[in-house]
């Protein structure tokens, strides 16, 4: 995962950065990756939390309707509108 997800991730925060009015770290690839390394251990920890239990997937719906699973299974979907990519867009 690290070798395939952080350099892309890395690239994107970076690119993020520099589109911000001028802000500390702009420019500044080692900022981005350590930005990128906080967002991937940060989902990481959700995606394991979710699947052990940890938090209230599968037992609370209001939780499930947010959950990076419901998530994960929405853009997986080949037949969901939100399955189609747009450089433009800023949200999930």
């Amino acid at each position: 995962m690290y070798e395939r997800v952080i350099p892309g991730l890395a690239v994107g925060v970076a690119e993020a950065l520099d589109r911000l009015p001028e802000r500390e770290g702009s420019g500044d690839l080692s900022y981005a990756y350590r930005l990128s390394l906080r967002i991937f251990f940060r989902l990481l920890f959700q995606a394991y939390a979710e699947d052990r239990g940890l938090l209230p997937y599968g037992r609370n719906d209001r939780f499930d309707r947010h959950s990076l699973k419901r998530l994960a299974v929405t853009l997986s979907s080949s037949d969901s509108p939100a399955a189609t990519f747009d450089a433009g867009a800023t949200t999930l």
